[in-house]
């Protein structure tokens, strides 16, 4: 169902608030090979463990987008939005 209602504000809004949050989110993946070896150091594992682990969770990151884009289409944003809200929220407590 598409609403002719325009938005309260500007779109590019919404562009810049993405962008924003998948800054926030993939940090890790622009600093990877800076904080590999420390990190791996820090928990006691192997750097190829480590680089494992890293390529199961880009991985498992970008297979998600399928799904989720089902979901979105289904259902509208709001559902994913809040689970991705919640699941951002519930790692940076970690």
């Amino acid at each position: 169902m598409e609403s002719d209602r325009p938005l309260p504000f500007s779109r590019w809004w919404l562009v810049v608030s993405a962008a924003f949050a998948m800054g926030i989110a993939g940090t890790f993946q622009f600093v990877w090979s800076s904080i590999r070896g420390p990190l791996g150091a820090q928990v006691g594992a192997t750097e190829t463990t480590v680089g494992t682990l890293f390529t199961v969770v880009i991985a498992t990151q970008t297979l998600s987008q399928f799904p989720a884009g089902w979901v979105r289409d289904r259902y509208g944003p709001r559902l994913p939005t809040a689970v991705g809200g919640i699941l951002m929220a519930g790692g940076s407590s970690v």
